[in-house]
Formats: C-alpha cells, sequence, structure tokens
C-alpha cells in the first residue's frame, strides 16, 4: 500500500511537472520537428497521454499555423470539425495558444474538449484572451489595475508562480518584471513602497501602471536601479501573446484585491 501511494505522488508531481513545461512551451513558442513529435510525445508512454489533452497545429517554415489538430486515441489527428485531418501533418508542430485561433475554432475546439472530457494539464483553449482597448493603443502603459490593493505576500507569490521575477536593492523588492524571449520585452510592474524581503510586510502594496520595455535579454533583476519608464514601448507595437498574458497575469493578481 505504501508503495503504491508512493507511485501516485510520484505520478502526480511528474505530470505536474511536464504540464508546467508543456505550458511554458506554449509561451515560448516551441516547435518539433514531425520526427521529434513521434518520438518525444507520441511514442512515450507517459507523454502521449498528455499529448492527447492538448491542442496542437502545425507551422511552416516561417512560424505561420497552417492547421490545428487534436491526437486522437489511436494517435491519428482529428481537426477542429472532428474529422481525420484532410492534409498529412508533416512540417513543425507545436503547442497552440488560443490567442492565435479564430473565435469560431476555439468555440469548435471548446465544444470538442467538452464532448470528450478532455482537460488539459494547464489553461489552454478555456485560456483568458486579452487585448488593448483603443486609448490603450495608443499609450505607453497599462493602467486598466492601476491603485489595485494587494498583500504583499500575494503579490510576491502569485507573481513568482505566474513566472514573474522579483526585482529591487539592497532585498527590497521594487518591481515585478516578466520576460517574454521570443517577443523580445519585458513586463515591469513597479511597487508602491517595496517588499523587504526576509520580514513579516502587512501593508498591502498599491498597484501602479505596468509597462513595458523592449529587451534582448532578461534584465538583471538585483543590484541594478529599477526600469525608466521613459523607456516603456508604445502598446500598440507590443507583441498580442506579451499583452494578453501579462493583463491575463494582471487580472489573476487583483482578482481577489481589497
Amino acid at each position: 500500500m505504501a508503495q503504491w501511494k508512493l507511485l501516485k505522488k510520484t505520478l502526480r508531481d511528474t505530470l505536474k511537472m511536464q504540464g508546467d513545461r508543456l505550458e511554458q512551451a506554449m509561451l515560448l513558442g516551441r516547435r518539433w520537428s514531425m520526427p521529434e513529435f513521434q518520438q518525444l510525445f507520441l511514442a512515450h508512454p507517459l507523454m502521449r497521454h498528455l499529448a492527447r489533452l492538448l491542442l496542437w497545429a502545425e507551422y511552416d517554415s516561417d512560424d505561420q499555423l497552417l492547421q490545428s489538430f487534436r491526437v486522437a486515441e489511436d494517435l491519428t489527428f482529428f481537426d477542429a470539425a472532428d474529422e481525420p485531418s484532410k492534409s498529412a501533418v508533416s512540417q513543425n508542430v507545436g503547442i497552440v495558444h488560443p490567442l492565435f485561433l479564430s473565435e469560431s475554432e476555439r468555440s469548435q475546439w471548446g465544444q470538442i474538449c467538452s464532448d470528450y472530457s478532455l482537460v488539459a494539464p494547464f489553461p489552454q483553449i478555456d485560456r483568458g484572451i486579452y487585448r488593448l482597448d483603443e486609448q490603450e493603443w495608443k499609450s505607453r502603459k497599462l493602467s486598466r489595475h492601476r491603485g489595485a490593493r494587494v498583500h504583499p505576500m500575494s503579490l510576491l507569490s502569485k507573481l513568482t508562480r505566474l513566472g514573474w521575477e522579483n526585482s529591487g536593492m539592497s532585498g527590497t523588492v521594487l518591481e515585478h518584471r516578466r520576460y517574454f524571449p521570443r517577443e523580445k520585452v519585458t513586463a515591469v510592474l513597479p511597487n508602491s513602497d517595496g517588499v523587504p524581503l526576509g520580514c513579516v510586510w502587512e501593508e498591502p502594496q498599491v498597484l501602479d501602471d505596468c509597462f513595458f520595455v523592449a529587451s534582448e535579454e532578461e534584465l538583471n533583476p538585483w543590484g541594478v536601479e529599477t526600469v525608466n519608464p521613459k523607456a516603456a514601448m508604445r502598446l500598440g507595437d507590443l507583441p498580442p501573446l506579451a499583452v494578453s498574458e501579462t493583463l491575463r497575469d494582471l487580472a489573476l493578481l487583483t482578482a481577489a484585491a481589497n
């Protein structure tokens, strides 16, 4: 019995770890050649089961989406009409972000996932999609969550889980940053007063405007000054995935804010 419990825990932990890795693969635009996809997913005794829960897409050499598909129980590919894929999948394969599907495609895939009880290891087809409004398009700062009050421990833990880095000086978190390597931009969320690490801090943090800066690599989070908001990019020039994921994170962060 103890061995069985250990086995179940190990399997649960493995699935969680692989699910996190696959979510990052979707956000980073990771692509696999068809032979790699066959070897790493379809031929793997564990990963094939995860592959069946996800929505995939074929991409050409310019990374343009050609067709979306799911992996059926017999490891064949089916399209959004729940029919065998009309054209063979032969080029690069990736986990598709719903932002890059049309509304009708998302609706079709959502219905299929519901019909077959396909629950992805992370939010995919039901992932919140966020876009800029007309006023934000012309701005250099995201202000829709400005003024929200968030407990500092919640701020640190939630943003860390969502892939943000604490940043500051002398052990005080002055801002949070999330780097999008494929898009080569970094989202920056300043703190109101800063959160000292290693001690209990009860005063709520008041969120400021979030902004983005161009960055070829991840910015050094400690021992440097905070990011200058004067370097903020125009929001309308940003890649849509960086905008959507940042707004999603802020919505999750402030969902229970005071």
